[in-house]
């Protein structure tokens, strides 16, 4: 598999990198994952392992990387739990059945990281007890404000029921 190179390297870093990242350009990169998302979906392929991490920054491009994770969506196996904690949807952690959804939850946490500028639940140690948290509905704390309308598209994101998200189309 061959990735295009991104200059900027991927969001994590670019964020670190520019503190004062204004809300159109974070719009612009987030429309750019959901983009991907949507072509991704489209194949009926299911990402997840999707963060920052794996997302690449162009000056021009916002790339998904790292598909090596990724499994058709009509194959139901429960395969173990996998992907970087904070970002991983709880039916992932309950070894549910999977769908596409479980890509738009941890879309809506790199809305979060976006929102923020820093990893979602950072001060907490990413174990068992934050598994069980997730599982049973916590959320990265909203600690500034942001516009309302952001904010409820990232929660619908989170919905504990992955049928109450919206599908990478409607992002």
């Amino acid at each position: 598999l061959v990735v295009q190179y991104a200059r900027n390297g991927n969001l994590r870093k670019y964020m670190n990198k520019n503190s004062g990242i204004t809300w159109k350009r974070r719009l612009d990169i987030l429309y750019g994952v959901a983009t991907g998302l949507k072509r991704i979906h489209r194949d009926n392929i299911i990402h997840r392992n999707l963060h920052s991490g794996n997302v690449l920054i162009n000056s021009y491009m916002t790339l998904i990387s790292d598909l090596g994770l990724n499994r058709r969506a009509d194959n139901h196996e429960t395969d173990g739990t996998f992907g970087i904690l904070p970002y991983v949807a709880p039916e992932i952690l309950k070894a549910k059945p999977l769908t596409t959804a479980v890509d738009i939850y941890s879309f809506g946490t790199i809305m979060w990281e976006m929102a923020f500028g820093r990893k979602p639940f950072s001060d907490r140690a990413h174990d068992l007890e934050l598994a069980t948290d997730i599982i049973n509905g916590l959320q990265p704390e909203i600690i500034e404000k942001i516009p309302e309308c952001y904010l409820e598209l990232m929660k619908s994101c989170w919905s504990l029921d992955p049928f109450m998200r919206p599908s990478a189309e409607k992002l």
